[in-house]
């Protein structure tokens, strides 16, 4: 398990309570960052006895790999902070991948570091997800190849580098965000053992604008109060803002303030997803008059709206639209969708498509439209991106001749 959406965790834990309790199931979560879910309202129910690992805080310690190093709670960092110490840090270090939670102030930093790096002996990296899928598969590769020979690398990246990415860097600068990103950033730190203890710093870059990212700004806040309660007593958490008894404060502090929107509320209906699924207290009052008036019981019937809820749900609500970009193969996938002749296997292709497509905020769009970096194909269904708005160093381009302005997330 990487990270279950926020609104989603109630139904995701009643799901996992219902195959465990009426579907015979054994039940085994796994991931790095395991999440307070006994905590909330609807409860994930976990046995007692249910953790497999004994002495687990024995075994973190001796399995320990980085440290985490707190730059963020005395004063904020720039690029020229950033830029400062990534000179420092590699006069020791080979690898150095940088997380940052805006693609904005990843592109920034990345042409700053890019325009001090005159005489090319770094490899610089840039990772957003500004580059299609195809395109980030490319980068990764040439990434692993460029760290096994050894040379000196640097990456600047959103935080997508930490979803399921094996990657290993000597060192990791992590822009402050919730504690379960800075754990997962430093399972990119010295991943396999490679080296003795390596270091994770972490910062908090002035120039996010972190407006429209909600739980980012909501995790980084909790992050900080538990950072600072070790600066003021070192001896809390075991010491260590990755221990477990630190996560699970961060945890059930993030869930205490998220608790409004954990059962996936449903603004347009005025009601929550979990009140569609679960049979609703009224529903008993209304049984029961039924009763007291017919004295029998009334014929079967179904208490849930389970087709009000599928209608409604979506795994991820995001507000941005697929647009197809031409990278590679997408160039050719652009041209048979803009072309005169019968397509096929349309679904086959558009699955192929997938691969070469980005996400993008209606404000994004807009932009796009008004420099003439966009244009559509099948009678205007399909989005595409042109060639002069996308490019191999950054993917979607703001800064080339089809486009003015700036990506605000």
């Amino acid at each position: 398990m990487q990270k279950v959406p926020t609104p989603c965790i109630s139904l995701f834990n009643e799901a996992l309570n219902f195959l465990s309790a009426y579907g015979g199931s054994s039940i085994l979560l796994c991931t790095a960052t395991q999440p307070a879910l006994d905590f909330v309202k609807h409860k994930l129910n976990i046995a007692p006895d249910g953790e497999i690992i004994q002495d687990l805080d024995h075994v973190t310690e001796a399995f320990k790999r980085v440290q985490l190093v707190d730059l963020a709670s005395n004063e904020s960092s720039t690029n020229q902070t950033i830029l400062d110490l990534t000179q420092q840090l590699l006069q020791e270090k080979n690898s150095i991948l940088i997380i940052l939670n805006t693609k904005s102030v990843v592109r920034n930093l990345y042409s700053e570091m890019k325009a001090a790096n005159t005489d090319g002996e770094i490899t610089l990296y840039h990772l957003s997800t500004s580059m299609c899928a195809a395109h980030r598969k490319v980068k990764l590769a040439s990434m692993r190849e460029d760290l096994q020979a050894g040379k000196k690398v640097i990456c600047i990246s959103t935080a997508l580098i930490e979803a399921g990415v094996d990657v290993s860097f000597e060192c990791v600068i992590r822009s402050l965000a919730g504690l379960d990103s800075i754990a997962q950033a430093a399972g990119r730190c010295n991943r396999h053992g490679e080296h003795d203890l390596q270091q994770v710093y972490i910062v908090d870059h002035t120039e996010e604008n972190l407006k429209h990212l909600t739980e980012v700004n909501r995790g980084k806040r909790i992050t900080r109060k538990i950072l600072i309660d070790l600066r003021n007593q070192p001896e809390l958490y075991g010491g260590s803002p990755l221990s477990i008894s630190a996560m699970k404060r961060y945890f059930q502090e993030f869930y205490s303030e998220s608790e409004s929107e954990l059962d996936y509320r449903i603004p347009k209906l005025g009601i929550s997803m979990t009140s569609l699924l679960f049979a609703s207290p009224r529903y008993n009052k209304y049984l029961e008059e039924y009763q007291n008036q017919n004295k029998a019981r009334p014929p079967q019937f179904l208490m849930n709206s389970y087709r009000t809820a599928a209608e409604h749900f979506r795994v991820i609500d995001s507000p941005a639209k697929t647009v197809l970009v031409p990278y590679e193969d997408g160039k050719e996938i652009i041209a048979e969708l803009n072309g005169a002749g019968r397509i096929e296997d349309l679904t086959k292709l558009m699955r192929r498509a997938q691969a070469y497509t980005v996400n993008l905020f209606e404000h994004e769009l807009r932009r796009l439209d008004r420099s003439g970096g966009l244009e559509s194909c099948l009678d205007g269904k399909v989005l595409v991106l042109k060639d002069g708005a996308y490019n191999d160093e950054f993917g979607m381009d703001v800064e080339n001749e089809s486009w003015s302005g700036e990506l605000l997330y």
